[in-house]
């Protein structure tokens, strides 16, 4: 029942045909993916410190989730959050994320638990407190709960199972991939591998693509700031140290060829060994986290066969309960 004036009308919404370029990419992906049934290929370029840190905001304070600049700069209120954790020897890097409409992105919290992470009486309980008790608060008032939790399963990987085997839903292992065919941004692991490490799911995430999506966010996206932000523009509190978007050069992409020096892939690898790129990965396994809650809500909640975007956030603004509004006397 799709028309071929419904397809010109589709396209020309995400298309712009005077200038031969993307109108709107959220709706060129969906677009490219539903109706053409191709896949869409994200681009990126090397991201530069010099470039990262000016996406800090004047007025955004780390720990406090920033409705007043969200609604002046998205049309809506953050709408959830959602967290990451990068898992190292003595380490939990733990990374907060909200988004409002269209994806853009404000890193609310990001920090590290210290502590050996091959035992339990430390870093993973504290990082259970902070999954099911931290209250962020909204300049509003309202306040937000974690809705989801993907941690990293590189590293001290039977300890990330055993810790995410504590929850019932919301908290994942996940790990992260180059490449995963189709270019989808997550897929679950095998219900074999499921089976035999004792989970109900977990994810790979496909890192490659979503560091493309982030590279572009910050090198290629304008905004205008008498407009709304474009889908997934990032936003960082104004008290970020400079040490924190550092981490965002410390990777770069490169060409990958076969033996016979045919073009496989491009890939993202360190710039020298050693290099932390903790939150550049967290910052991937945030968009991760968001599209496995979304797409699970447009299937279950809103009866709908794939994920929706628009349809998500308009449900997350209609309340989704994903925050608890401020008592009014």
């Amino acid at each position: 029942m799709f028309s071929w004036d419904d397809m010109v009308k589709a396209w020309a919404e995400c298309w712009d045909i005077k200038n031969n370029r993307i109108r709107d990419k959220e709706k060129y992906r969906t677009f490219r993916n539903t109706k053409q049934g191709l896949t869409f290929e994200e681009s990126g370029v090397n991201l530069r410190y010099e470039k990262t840190i000016l996406f800090r905001r004047h007025g955004f304070v780390r720990g406090k989730v920033p409705n007043d600049l969200a609604v002046e700069n998205t049309g809506s209120p953050i709408l959830l959050l959602v967290c990451s954790v990068d898992v190292q020897k003595n380490n939990l890097f733990v990374d907060v994320k909200g988004y409002s409409q269209g994806g853009a992105t404000w890193t609310i919290d990001c920090f590290s638990i210290e502590g050996d992470t091959a035992q339990f009486n430390g870093p993973w309980d504290e990082l259970d407190d902070i999954i099911a008790n931290r209250v962020y608060i909204g300049t509003d008032n309202k306040q937000y709960y974690i809705q989801i939790t993907l941690v990293d399963s590189g590293w001290n990987t039977e300890w990330v199972y055993a810790y995410v085997m504590r929850h019932s839903q919301g908290v994942y292992a996940c790990k992260g991939q180059d490449y995963i065919d189709g270019g989808e941004t997550f897929k679950l692991f095998k219900q074999s591998t499921l089976k035999g490490i004792g989970l109900g799911q977990a994810f790979h995430v496909n890192t490659g693509k979503l560091k493309d999506r982030i590279s572009n966010a910050f090198m290629a996206l304008s905004w205008n700031e008498g407009e709304h932000q474009p889908s997934w523009f990032p936003n960082f509190a104004d008290d970020f140290r400079d040490d924190y978007f550092k981490q965002f050069e410390a990777e770069e992409r490169v060409d990958v060829y076969d033996r016979f020096e045919r073009y496989l892939r491009t890939i993202w690898r360190p710039t020298h060994y050693g290099a932390a790129n903790h939150y550049f990965d967290t910052y991937c396994y945030n968009l991760a986290a968001l599209e496995i809650f979304a797409n699970a809500w447009c299937r279950e909640r809103l009866d709908l066969l794939a994920l929706d975007w628009q349809a998500f956030w308009e449900s997350a603004k209609e309340g989704g309960g994903f925050y608890v509004e401020p008592e009014t006397k």
